[in-house]
């Protein structure tokens, strides 16, 4: 039964297998390639909208605070507290870039999310319109709860600005080792901060007349522990890891400012001074924003970690195109060769066999005028 296959059959079989194959391999190339790339410009956008959302919390996590002291003093403003507007000045635009930049981002219930941050940061603008009024007017004339009030729409945005934060970073758990390790980098550092934030606020609140709470040193303690504990974790991930010269510039800065051992030593001495119900030394505006400048460097730390992120997902992204589009046109290249090759073989070998087979045919029935073709 092989015997009876052409020549024609076999050919075109060969061609056609041969290029199946060579087809599917770039095809598959192709979709991994794809996947690829869609993976990148995920992780690229979470990058993006994790960097404004940091930026909107350091600030939120100032304002927040400063809000409310600033409405509780006594004191009247004849403008805006410089920290505070500072604050302001920085979390608006990052809240707006972030609402934009989520949009791209592709999270399941991003639609939901977006409009409430939407909706919260419209209530946010409400209440700095009303807070920079108040704090205009002597303390007696301004709304009674307004400082509680902003304190709390502030701390729920923040809450929900560092929820937002989880979900993008789980988001991409998995998919690329070194954005997962930048992300932890970018955690461990707020974390620092943080805490390192709430280790002042035990003296700044004091000073601002809040009742001292009874495990006052307790709390202390709890927070500089965990305080040098991030850090020393964070510095012990970054020595495994290729960081980028901005990053390795913004943890000496930390070390040297926000770790100096004298800023350590005068938090204790603040702290103990206040317990024990002596004058600290130093007031509540001045300690705050002493402390606000000492943690300028950890922020620093966060951003330059999600900097090589971005970049490192910007690369990535940029791959991956190259990728699909070199195996695009190797596949596109591979059809038209296949194809090309099948009308080679019947215009340059079957169809000659053809008229060969047909001439021998007129020979064998004794046609001896014909001309073989080919000859």
């Amino acid at each position: 039964m092989l015997s009876r296959i052409s020549i024609n059959v076999v050919l075109k079989a060969v061609i056609g297998v041969l290029g199946a194959a060579l087809v599917v391999v770039l095809a598959l190339g192709a979709w991994d390639s794809w996947g690829r790339l869609v993976v990148t410009q995920r992780a690229e956008a979470v990058a993006e909208t994790s960097k404004y959302l940091f930026t909107a919390l350091n600030h939120l996590r100032i304002d927040r605070t400063t809000s409310r002291a600033d409405l509780l003093s006594d004191k009247q403003f004849t403008a805006m507290d410089p920290q505070l507007g500072a604050a302001r000045e920085g979390e608006m635009p990052a809240l707006q870039s972030a609402l934009t930049a989520l949009q791209k981002v592709d999270l399941p219930d991003r639609d939901a999310l977006t409009a409430e941050l939407a909706e919260r940061l419209k209530r946010l603008i409400a209440l700095h319109e009303e807070t920079a009024a108040a704090l205009l007017q002597p303390k007696a004339a301004r709304p009674p709860g307004l400082a509680d009030e902003m304190f709390k729409e502030a701390d729920d945005l923040l809450n929900f600005v560092d929820h937002l934060s989880s979900r993008l970073t789980a988001s991409i758990k998995l998919q690329d080792a070194f954005i997962d390790q930048m992300m932890e980098l970018k955690d461990l550092a707020w974390l620092t901060r943080n805490t390192g934030g709430d280790e002042a606020l035990v003296a700044i609140n004091v000073m601002n007349g809040r009742p001292l709470p009874p495990d006052a040193m307790e709390r202390y303690i709890t927070y500089d522990a965990k305080t040098n504990a991030d850090w020393a974790m964070l510095k012990a991930k970054a020595r495994t890891l290729p960081m980028s010269a901005a990053f390795n510039e913004a943890v000496a800065r930390t070390d040297q400012i926000f770790f100096d051992p004298n800023f350590a030593a005068q938090r204790l001495r603040i702290t103990k001074a206040l317990i024990a119900g002596q004058p600290a030394g130093v007031t509540a505006e001045e300690w705050s924003k002493q402390s606000i400048s000492k943690n300028v460097p950890l922020v620093e730390v966060a951003v330059a970690a999600l900097d090589a992120a971005a970049d490192h997902a910007a690369s990535e992204h940029a791959s991956a195109l190259r990728d699909l589009i070199l195996q695009l046109t190797l596949l596109v290249g591979a059809i038209v060769a296949v194809v090309g090759m099948m009308l080679m073989v019947s215009r340059r070998v079957i169809n000659p066999l053809h008229q060969l087979s047909a001439a021998m045919h007129r020979l064998a029935s004794g046609d001896f005028g014909v001309v073989l073709p080919g000859l």
